[in-house]
């Protein structure tokens, strides 16, 4: 009974850290599809529209506030091959670059390789920081993924992100980021687990995912470590249990 136990423990473990990082993985997908579209929303037509789904504007274009929406019908397949359908709504107050801007970023009906997703993520512009960063803080709300088997999994976070690199140009593909803060939720067997940055976590545009950093997990019990790697872009992050077992997984499609 012990030994099941404990092996139930460390599939709640990766399963929670699948889940986490899939979580993160999609925030990040819509905060790239949000930055890409305020990129062309403010570019008086000089930078050319990416992406495969179609912009509309409450007022007109490149004023603030304003809200954008962003429709991808009954599905397009973006540049990095995954698949989009439904709409994200963007709601902006002022240009991101201003200190007090705030971006609310919801969906309808939106999903991402068959992976519906829920929820609010507000980014506010809080100032230039003693580095000379740019910082904002990211709140998430009541995120829900609602797999293709009908599993959810829910996530909330509370996150501070600064910008360390691409402040002084327009092209995005400079911009790079240390994320810190803490998030909870339930991964896909209703298990509870809260998650903390013990290491920065560091975002490149230029890559879809996590290239460094380390993320602690904890549920009720015991606690493991979620490692995204040396800077290296790719889909990787190594998973350490309290008794020093690693193993490593692939950041999203475990469906």
């Amino acid at each position: 009974m012990v030994i099941s136990c404990k092996k139930e423990s460390i599939v709640e473990f990766y399963t929670s850290s699948e889940d986490i990082t899939t979580n993160q993985s999609f925030e990040l997908i819509m905060e790239d599809e949000a930055d890409e579209s305020l990129v062309f929303f403010t570019s008086e037509g000089l930078i050319e529209e990416r992406g495969c789904g179609t912009k509309s504007y409450q007022n007109a274009k490149g004023t603030f506030p304003n809200v954008i929406t962003i429709d991808f019908g009954a599905g397009c397949t973006d540049l990095n091959g995954r698949e989009k359908k439904g709409k994200i709504i963007i709601n902006i107050s002022d240009d991101l670059k201003n200190q007090g801007a705030v971006r609310t970023i919801t969906t309808d009906n939106f999903y991402i390789d068959g992976v519906k997703i829920e929820g609010t993520r507000t980014l506010t512009n809080i100032g230039i920081d003693k580095n000379g960063y740019r910082c904002f803080t990211r709140i998430v709300t009541n995120q829900k993924l609602t797999f293709p088997d009908g599993r959810t999994a829910t996530w909330s976070s509370n996150t501070n992100v600064c910008q360390t690199a691409g402040i002084a140009t327009k092209e995005r593909l400079d911009d790079e980021f240390l994320i810190t803060g803490t998030s909870s939720g339930t991964n896909r067997n209703g298990k509870s687990f809260s998650a903390e940055t013990v290491e920065p976590l560091v975002k490149k545009a230029i890559c879809p995912w996590f290239v460094d950093g380390v993320n602690k997990i904890t549920d009720s019990v015991n606690t493991v470590s979620v490692d995204y790697g040396d800077g290296t872009c790719d889909k990787k992050a190594v998973v350490t249990l309290p008794n020093g077992n690693k193993k490593e997984i692939l950041i999203r499609r475990w469906w």
